[in-house]
């Protein structure tokens, strides 16, 4: 019911809030045009997030970001990111297929980078809609002024938040505390007033910022070579008093003067900049504007609700408290039952949360969200930092470089159970290892068996030979010294294929085939340019060895050949692909009712493609790798 209702006004807020946003940039646009003869727009961009940042983990879900027009003051437009979806995530969980649904899920990356991808978007549908945005206001915080000129335009100009200027150099001044004692938070206080009284008065005098910047590290130690007389009493009166520093005396701390020169010699090349700070102080407005509306204690990106209330903050932005009044006057009624089904949710909520099982749950669930948002973090590269933006190199578009993200499996719906055949299959290699090559390969399905011989294409390891019984020599397959009828690899798959063809909805069978048999197979298929052919034979597989370990736990072994001996009290030839194929045939059959687990155990074919993919991948990145994988240098 409160879902319900809340899409029915959530929606409604959004039309006005789009409405109201285009109004708004038509009148920027139109007081750009009468300022300054062109239509060149100049916008403030700031991005909130949903969850308060710690200064060392910044791992909130969702984040919003406001684009505000610096001659009206009002929102021009808005951008949300949620890295999750409350469908999905349930659908996931319960592994099945998401039912039709608007997915909020709009963002995969770290929250870091959640500001520039926002940004970047903002910017270029505005320019698809005919509005030229040429100039940012933005913090020192984000690279993305860098990502606009890499994906947007190259000539956007960045100007910077005075806002933030201030608290960058308040950090630093902070951190210097932490090796010079004398640098007391009173002292700070004073060098940052100096510093905002330098910068406001010499507004748009880049060369005035300059020449005075380095006074600020002379003028507190009474060195006054660098000082204006327009604003250092000390070419009136010499003996004059420092009232803002301790005993009203100027500082004697050479080293902590040196560290202050080096300090805001670091600002100097950043005149240009500092000449022309701008302010997002309206974007910091509307952020603790949404946050009313979406306290930081509650999460509501999963579903529509924090975009419903992030629209209303766009509307009482825009249009005032009035416009949302009459809205809910109109549209909200209260239920009788309300209130009482809210206790009754509460109560519910309250005694989960306290369990054993919610509290483990939320562990793992912020250890999963730590391991995804470092991944991402690394992917990206440097994206968010305090500053940054004040470090040139950091500007450089070919600078911005991001590692693409790992594929991910496609979901399929599985197939009714009834409606598969079920084709047992093993194959039997030179090794143990992933790069072997097959010597034997069996199937077998209800109707018929199929087993064919492989010359290989290098010999078998003595392990292997050990194992199987096989041997290859003068090129000839061997089994215990007699000669086995062995054809080409060629031969043998596309005789499989043949066999394969003669049943539809085939479903491949076979004990750990996922991490061994499946590669093989794969590898050999492509090798002979016949993997096209094989995938429209077959729709999925099932790995029995997790098959057995779901309907069958607490086994001290899993191997097939325990598995037998263990269910079927006897021993069997193993180790021979036919015989093996024989075996499994007859545990599944009779151990397990494979239609009660289809649906867990069913892997689609596209699934085992993929994986087969990566590996490729793997493979040939490693040698890249191999020097610091030879000198340690790597990590877990």
């Amino acid at each position: 019911m409160f879902d319900q209702r809340q899409n029915e006004i959530g929606t409604i807020l959004e039309e006005i809030a789009e409405k109201s946003m285009k109004e708004w940039t038509e009148k920027e646009k139109s007081m750009t045009k009468e300022c300054s003869g062109n239509d060149d727009i100049t916008v403030a961009v700031d991005a909130g997030w949903q969850k308060r940042g710690s200064g060392r983990s910044y791992d909130s879900l969702t984040g919003h970001c406001s684009m505000i027009g610096t001659r009206t003051g009002m929102i021009l437009d808005y951008s949300l990111r949620s890295r999750t979806c409350r469908v999905c995530v349930t659908a996931r969980r319960m592994k099945k297929i998401p039912k039709v649904h608007t997915c909020r899920k709009n963002y995969s990356g770290s929250s870091k980078a959640m500001e520039a991808d926002m940004v970047v978007q903002m910017v270029a549908d505005a320019r698809i809609k005919g509005t030229n945005i040429m100039t940012i206001v933005g913090d020192e915080d984000a690279t993305t002024i860098a990502r606009l000129r890499n994906k947007v335009d190259k000539s956007i100009i960045k100007l910077s938040d005075s806002n933030h200027v201030k608290k960058t150099l308040g950090k630093s001044l902070f951190a210097l505390r932490n090796k010079h004692s004398r640098l007391t938070t009173k002292i700070i206080y004073y060098f940052m007033k100096c510093f905002n009284f330098l910068v406001a008065q010499a507004r748009g005098r880049p060369e005035e910022i300059s020449k005075n910047l380095p006074a600020l590290s002379k003028h507190p130690f009474g060195d006054h070579t660098s000082c204006d007389p327009s604003w250092c009493q000390s070419f009136e009166d010499s003996s004059m008093k420092f009232r803002s520093l301790p005993y009203g005396k100027p500082l004697k701390d050479k080293q902590l003067q040196a560290s202050l020169s080096t300090l805001f010699s670091n600002y100097i090349t950043q005149s240009e900049k500092l000449a022309k700070l701008e302010s997002t102080q309206g974007n910091e407005s509307f952020n603790n504007t949404v946050a009313s509306k979406a306290p930081k204690n509650r999460h509501y990106g999963s579903s529509g609700s924090l975009g419903y209330r992030v629209a209303a903050s766009v509307i009482q932005k825009n249009k005032g408290h009035k416009q949302i009044e009459q809205l809910v006057f109109h549209l909200v009624f209260t239920h009788p039952k309300v209130s009482a089904l809210r206790d009754l949710q509460y109560k519910k909520r309250k005694a989960i949360a306290i369990t054993k099982k919610a509290k483990l749950r939320r562990l793992e669930l912020k250890t999963e969200r730590n391991q995804d948002i470092s991944s991402c973090e690394v992917r990206e590269g440097i994206s968010y930092q305090s500053g940054i933006d004040m470090e040139e190199s950091r500007l450089d578009p070919e600078n911005i470089t991001e590692i693409p993200p790992p594929r991910t499996s496609r979901i399929e719906a599985s197939p009714k159970h009834d409606s598969v055949t079920e084709i047992f299959f093993d194959i039997e290699a030179t090794g143990l290892s992933r790069s072997s090559h097959i010597t034997q390969l069996a199937a077998k399905s209800a109707a018929e068996s199929f087993s064919r011989f492989v010359l290989p294409q290098h010999q078998i390891t003595p392990k292997a030979a050990e194992i199987t019984g096989l041997t290859f020599e003068n090129g000839q397959l061997l089994s215990n010294g007699n000669v086995l009828p062995a054809v080409h690899i060629k031969k043998c798959l596309n005789d499989f294929i043949s066999f394969l063809e003669k049943t539809k909805n085939n479903v491949l069978i076979g004990h750990n085939v996922q991490t061994y048999d499946c590669v093989l197979l794969y590898t050999s298929l492509q090798k002979c340019n016949l993997l096209d052919k094989f995938k429209s034979t077959v729709i999925g597989f099932i790995d029995t060895l997790p098959l057995f370990k779901l309907s069958h736990p607490g086994l001290n072994s899993y191997s097939q050949t325990n598995l037998f001996e263990t269910f079927m009290s006897k021993s069997y030839e193993a180790h021979r692909a036919d015989e093996d194929v024989d075996a499994l045939c007859t545990l599944v059959n009779k151990k397990i009712e494979l239609n009660v687990h289809f649906e867990k155990v069913y892997i689609p074919e596209c699934v085992i493609s993929d994986k087969f993919n990566s590996m490729k991948e793997l493979h040939k990145n490693l040698p890249s790798l191999k020097l610091l994988i030879d000198q340690r240098r790597y990590f877990h």
